[in-house]
């Protein structure tokens, strides 16, 4: 829907229309009021509804101290009328020096006394509509950016995972028996992506500490059949794999805290060369 803007006054009333996305405003005509504050109001609801527009914006002509004047009072008159009828949405807007910007615009325009006259008052107009766009746009998009801000808060809250749970991997240890892992650090090593573990203590909730190897195991991540996502695990058996494994995290973790890194576990995936591709 548009919207209109009205610069009120004794004799004439200038008008300004909106395009329909609400971002320009144009002067459209200057109106000569009859006398009959009854038919200048059916006027304009008339050209809301031809043009659907859904707002009129009445500038209010306001002292330089903020304070009303008779005229202002006048246009609020106006103002309430236009609004009794229960058609379309009224908004005020300050438009003090709204006449004298419009008069010096079209005085640097070249515009001669004569043309002036007959059209300052829908230029005043438009400056009153195009301030009131900006306005309203800029509000629509800070409203806009706060909605999609709690969309993605609800979004994160209902599918991220809590930062203080740790993320826990259950697997069948070799008698059957199924044993919970938490996840250490993530890795890439040759072109593919590993995951270091340690048990699970449920009784102090929190991982296991370690400080070798065999404190820990490694699983491969694989591929899941949508292709989108990693959400299977494969245990790592290969002994020597898991040594190569772990040297790899060693090395890493000594590269971060090296860099004084705040926290060595938390890098970036790094793809590990294969040692007989670099020896050839």
């Amino acid at each position: 829907m548009r919207k209109i803007a009205l610069d009120v006054g004794d004799s004439k009333i200038g008008i300004a229309l909106s395009d329909t996305t609400c971002m320009i405003a144009c002067g459209y005509e200057t109106y000569k009021r009859t006398g009959d504050l009854e038919r200048d109001c059916d006027y304009m609801i008339e050209f809301c509804k031809k043009r659907d527009a859904d707002t009129i914006v009445v500038g209010l002509p306001y002292k330089m101290d903020g304070s009303e004047s008779k005229q202002t009072e006048k246009t609020r008159q106006f103002a309430e009328k236009l609004e009794s009828y229960g058609k379309v949405k009224i908004d005020y807007f300050d438009e003090r020096l709204t006449t004298a910007q419009a008069e010096r615009a079209l005085i640097e325009s070249g515009e001669r006394r004569e043309k002036r006259n007959q059209i300052v008052d829908k230029v005043a107009a438009t400056i009153i509509l195009q301030s009131y766009l900006d306005k309203y746009n800029n509000h629509r998009k800070e409203e806009k950016e706060e909605l999609e801000k709690l969309l993605s808060d609800m979004l994160n809250d209902t599918n991220g995972e809590d930062d203080d749970e740790p993320y826990i991997l259950t697997f069948e240890n070799e008698d059957g028996k199924e044993v919970d892992y938490t996840e250490v650090a993530k890795f890439e090593y040759l072109n593919d992506t590993y995951i270091m573990l340690t048990p699970f203590d449920l009784n102090c909730e929190k991982p296991a500490e370690f400080s070798e190897l065999s404190d820990v195991c490694f699983c491969k991540e694989i591929m899941s059949l949508e292709g989108e996502e990693y959400n299977e695990y494969e245990m790592v058996d290969d002994s020597e794999l898991a040594i190569e494994l772990y040297q790899t995290y060693i090395t890493l973790s000594a590269e971060r805290e090296a860099s004084q890194d705040d926290d060595p576990l938390d890098y970036e995936f790094v793809e590990i060369a294969d040692p007989e591709e670099e020896n050839n």
